[in-house]
């Protein structure tokens, strides 16, 4: 699923072929056909629809270009699993793998400029046998990533810790946010200047990227629930925090809860989650569901919470 989700990408089992769909506020709008050999592994799919990126079960990294219908292989190395968050940027023109190495304890975050397939720049992230990147996020224009550390991955102070990576800049750090350990999402804000980050204890941070080290500008504790995925809407007025089961809508700048919307309890673990450009859809994917929300405007709130206080009213 795209990050804006208006394009799903489906690989049949021992198909050659897979199919990206382009989805619109209330149906279907088209399918298109792109090569992949049997096997191989989705794992993102650009804004736009043109990219779909995966991998095959030998360490090659697989993008195919949905216009020329061609699929181009390139070789990891010393990759030795891939079950880390890949994904793409906004704009669509880059993307962010994450996998693990052969040597003990190393993974490798690099970023990719999706048209040449160049590394944009590589670093390496904690990865052992229980340290695990839960989440992964670039920035609107491509400059940052964020990595939402798990497992029992401690920095400089223990606690939740998230990684921000700067790679034109050189600047990498690993922010702890004083929570419980483990966060699990991660998104940027439109602006690009602010990350948000999620746990599974129920806590959303805001921090700033206008200064080095970045700074925290916000904390809520929404509810006593593991977050799997962050996004936010385009005019940014919004976020959306999804659990195993539930959607949680906040408001980015005053943290206020403006909604909970119980779903269908699944798996613990949430594949995906995105939000549709015209924001009047929000997608969650785990294991064995898919469901689509109505994502309620900000009249539709209001009035639902003028009904809700009528009544209260003796």
């Amino acid at each position: 699923m795209s990050a804006n989700g208006r394009y799903v990408a489906i690989l049949p089992s021992g198909s050659e072929f897979g199919e990206l769909i382009k989805v619109g506020a209330s149906e279907t709008q088209g399918r298109v056909r792109f090569p992949f050999r049997s096997g191989a592994v989705l794992r993102s799919v650009s804004a736009d629809g043109r990219w779909v990126l995966g991998h095959d079960m030998i360490g090659n990294m697989l993008v195919a270009d949905t216009q020329s219908q061609r699929v181009e292989t390139h070789p990891l190395g010393a990759a030795e699993d891939f079950e880390n968050p890949w994904t793409f940027g906004p704009q669509g023109d880059r993307f962010v793998t994450i996998v693990r190495t052969s040597d003990k304890g190393v993974g490798i975050m690099t970023v990719w400029e999706a048209e040449t397939l160049q590394s944009v720049g590589s670093t390496e992230v904690p990865l052992d046998s229980i340290e695990v990147v839960w989440g992964v996020a670039l920035s609107p224009d491509g400059a940052w990533v964020a990595a939402a550390l798990g497992g029992d991955f401690q920095g400089p102070r223990g606690g939740a810790n998230f990684l921000i990576w700067n790679p034109a800049a050189r600047k990498m750090k690993v922010i702890p946010t004083g929570h419980p350990p483990e966060l699990f999402a991660c998104t940027f804000l439109p602006d690009g200047k602010t990350l948000v980050v999620a746990d599974r204890e129920g806590n959303i941070d805001l921090f700033s990227l206008e200064q080095w080290p970045p700074r925290r500008i916000r904390s809520m504790l929404v509810d006593q629930t593991d977050f799997w995925g962050i996004a936010c809407s385009a005019d940014g007025k919004r976020l959306y925090a999804h659990s195993t089961a539930d959607l949680y809508v906040l408001s980015t700048y005053s943290g206020r809860l403006l909604g909970t919307f119980n779903g269908i309890p699944s798996s613990r673990f949430g594949y995906g989650f995105a939000v549709h450009p015209d924001g009047s859809r929000v997608v969650q994917l785990n294991r064995g569901n898919l469901q689509i929300w109505h994502a309620p405007s900000w009249a539709e709130i209001e009035a639902a919470e003028n009904a809700r206080m009528s009544l209260d009213k003796p």
